[in-house]
């Protein structure tokens, strides 16, 4: 197929999903779970209602997150009545490769598209970023662009309304 009619959106959409599947690959995390939840769990556990708001964690074992044996969570001995989140073995091993994982996937994108070429997208895209809201995560979880803490504004600063 050719590139020469892909849209912006297309472009983008394109490049993460190669980014994805570079990064799935090898079975061994799920990058929307590294960036956005097991990076943020110290060795010592954080409180349930911290993680929540960016998956879905009840505590009761059903979550993705638990199923795989990534995490557990138990009561919170320092707060009575509140629950607490610590990652297992597999999910301590997975936040811990996590900055070496990017670091592996940007090396194995140079090799394979230049060198050249990646430091022009990663120019072109700070070019982007730099017309953003500062305060946005790195690494949004989708669901939360949705609420008002994470409005998606277009370029020219306006708030995005959803509708065209």
């Amino acid at each position: 197929a050719s590139t020469d009619a892909l849209s912006l959106p297309a472009s983008l959409s394109q490049a993460l999903m190669a980014f994805m599947i570079d990064y799935e690959w090898d079975g061994i995390g799920w990058q929307f779970f590294d960036a956005n939840v097991l990076q943020h769990i110290p060795d010592d556990g954080a409180p349930l209602e911290t993680v929540t708001p960016d998956v879905d964690l009840s505590g009761t074992g059903g979550s993705t997150l638990e199923r795989h044996r990534m995490l557990y969570v138990e009561a919170d001995p320092e707060r009575p009545g509140k629950k607490r989140v610590r990652l297992r073995t597999r999910g301590r091993a997975m936040r811990d490769r996590y900055p070496a994982r990017l670091k592996q996937i940007e090396g194995n994108w140079r090799k394979r598209f230049g060198a050249r070429c990646i430091a022009e997208l990663h120019e072109a895209l700070l070019a982007l970023i730099a017309h953003f809201a500062a305060d946005w995560p790195d690494h949004p979880p989708v669901t939360r662009w949705l609420s008002r803490k994470y409005r998606v504004c277009t370029l020219s600063g306006k708030p995005h309304t959803g509708r065209t």
